[in-house]
């Protein structure tokens, strides 16, 4: 991995730049960089699960709503959580 400050080549578990002495991106900043969705978006997806699960639960498909459920409050929360 490249120091942003020197641009000089160091190892990936690095923290700090042996070179200049510069404190390198931990990988959950890069990765939060690299996110794609946006918060409207999981938002929406989460819903929409909730919704399908609500119609598959009133429909008496009881097991067949534990999914849509678990993944559409995850999707929520994740919405929420990237808003704030």
């Amino acid at each position: 991995m490249n120091c942003p400050t020197c641009n000089r080549k160091n190892r990936k578990t690095a923290t700090q730049c042996r070179h200049c002495g510069a404190l390198m991106p931990r990988r959950s900043a890069r990765l939060l960089d690299s996110m794609t969705m946006n918060p409207a978006m999981a938002l929406s997806i989460g819903i929409a699960l909730l919704c399908f699960s609500t119609l598959l639960f009133f429909n008496g498909l009881f097991w067949f709503a534990v999914l849509p459920t678990l993944c559409g409050l995850a999707f929520t929360a994740l919405g929420l959580k990237m808003r704030d």
